[in-house]
């Protein structure tokens, strides 16, 4: 086969690497190791030392070619039209030989192929479409949205479970370019109404609503994210920090909920309060903005739990919101290598100084994020708890009066859940009622539980409420709820209460 394995931890690796972009891509052997190191070498070290990769020193990649052939190919001074791919394989029992691929290791390989790098002859970042497992990052102590793809090495078909990320060339694809892209590569392989994107269609999106030329990308707004997610399907909402309270609650719910959100970040609020403070506009950083993914948070610990306070709700009961414990998030970030980890506090963090970036990013915050819903969700998540909240506090609900309960809150296709149920440990009454319920395409989820059976992932009753309800009052929502032996279900536009017989069981888990 057209290719070879050498391990990362060889000696030889770097080496391998530079020759081939001096020898395929023609670039100039003084600056090979300042191009490795504005990106590449990071990307290597964030993945475990016991990995084996197969290099293919001539691929056609879909992405750079439409790159290439839609701006690229207009230059004078043309770049090369093939990349080069990297495929990593899990080798912990060194079983894999450096060498050629084998028709005989095809089984053996299969089972332990853990993703691919696209290498491309930009030199302002050479690392292109990239799919990596989360078990060969090392710090993988988090649960994430994930899509299965289905890339060759060496001409054998492989599979796996990872979110597509890519870093941006600043020309064809700046941030804002890559985070769409990387949106809709998820969605378009995970789900039959949704089409994977290519640089060139953005361009084609956006044609009729921008005044100036295109290529070369200054970059997006926030709308024109919102509007690009519009144009392919999804019901989006557009969600600003100034106009919503709850707006990191908001956004960890989506998260909670398995839908990754396109986030715009910059340093505009900072810059102004030192403005407001009396400083002059040449004593300050510059104007920092970019656009990430957010696809889920780090493993939930026993101790944040603890540490999370609950909420009084008219002194009838106390509310622990799952949303308000304190954890990292998981971003895709295309200065970065995949699945960094920070706070939505200080998403940056990890910009100083590991990154070389200086300390200007740390002064960054998220400004708006993008929601790409399925565009039959009308009820948004701050109203579903807000409606969650009242129904506790209800004479529905008097049997958890005086308690703390925790609330974890969720949207969740219809389909999914049933699934979900009929493989629980709920009881047989509680399975039959939500399996002969009429419930729309989508639901939010409420699933109660306390502070111990929290900690390991159990729940002990759960409220579902119809996601195409616009509207609360009269209890217009409410689907179905289970709680300590009581039902409260809908018949004929007013609630009416019922027994079941209930037990405790797994929490569902969008995240993985």
């Amino acid at each position: 086969m057209n290719g070879l394995f050498i391990r990362t931890s060889s000696s030889d690796f770097r080496d391998v690497v530079k020759w081939l972009l001096n020898s395929v891509f023609g670039m100039a052997v003084e600056y090979l190791d300042d191009i490795l190191s504005a990106g590449f070498d990071d990307f290597i070290n964030h993945l475990r030392d016991d990995l084996m990769t197969f290099i293919e020193p001539v691929y056609v990649d879909k992405v750079y070619r439409d790159s290439y052939y839609s701006y690229y190919a207009s230059k004078s001074v043309k770049l090369p039209k093939n990349c080069i791919r990297i495929s990593f394989f899990s080798d912990d029992e060194h079983h894999i030989l450096e060498g050629e691929m084998k028709m005989g290791q095809y089984d053996y390989l299969r089972n332990r192929y853990r993703g691919f790098m696209v290498v491309r002859p930009t030199v302002s970042n050479i690392i292109g479409r990239n799919a990596i497992s989360p078990d060969i990052v090392k710090d993988n102590g988090f649960k994430i949205c994930k899509t299965r793809l289905s890339p060759t090495a060496g001409g054998f078909k492989f599979e796996v479970d990872a979110f597509p990320a890519a870093s941006q060339d600043s020309e064809t694809m700046t941030c804002a370019e890559t985070t769409v892209w990387s949106m809709m590569e998820y969605f378009g392989n995970r789900y039959p109404e949704y089409t994977p994107l290519m640089p060139s269609n953005i361009v084609s999106i956006l044609k009729q609503t921008t005044i100036e030329r295109q290529l070369p990308s200054n970059g997006l707004t926030e709308d024109n994210l919102s509007y690009i997610a519009k144009s392919c399907g999804f019901g989006p909402k557009l969600y600003h920090r100034d106009f919503f309270p709850d707006f990191n609650s908001i956004l960890s719910c989506y998260i909670e909920s398995g839908i990754p959100v396109m986030i715009a970040l910059s340093n505009l609020e900072y810059l102004r309060k030192e403005m407001d403070a009396g400083k002059k506009p040449e004593e300050l950083p510059d104007y920092l903005g970019h656009a990430v993914m957010c696809i889920g948070h780090e493993d939930i610990r026993e101790s944040y739990i603890d540490k999370t306070a609950s909420q009084d709700l008219r002194g009838l009961l106390r509310v622990l919101d799952y949303d308000e414990i304190e954890k990292n998030f998981v971003f895709i970030d295309d200065n970065c290598p995949p699945y960094m980890l920070d706070s939505l506090a200080s998403p940056t963090r990890r910009y100083a100084p590991v990154f070389g970036y200086g300390q200007d990013w740390e002064h960054c915050q998220i400004d708006h994020f993008v929601a790409p819903l399925y565009k039959k969700v009308y009820l948004e998540p701050k109203v579903a708890k807000d409606y969650l909240k009242e129904l506790l506090c209800s004479e529905f609900m008097k049997q958890i009066h005086g308690k703390e309960i925790t609330l974890r809150v969720f949207l969740c296709s219809t389909r999914s859940y049933r699934d979900y149920v009929n493989r629980s440990t709920m009881s047989v009454e509680m399975k039959q009622m939500v399996t002969n319920l009429t419930m729309p395409r989508f639901v939010w989820v409420a699933e109660l539980s306390d502070r111990d059976s929290l900690k390991h992932d159990i729940a002990t009753g759960f409220i579902l409420l119809d996601a195409t309800e616009y509207r609360t009052e009269y209890h217009n929502a409410l689907l179905v709820s289970f709680c300590e032996g009581q039902t409260l279900f809908k018949m004929n536009g007013s609630v009416n209460k019922g027994t079941i017989k209930m037990n405790e069981f797994e929490v569902y888990k969008n995240l993985k």
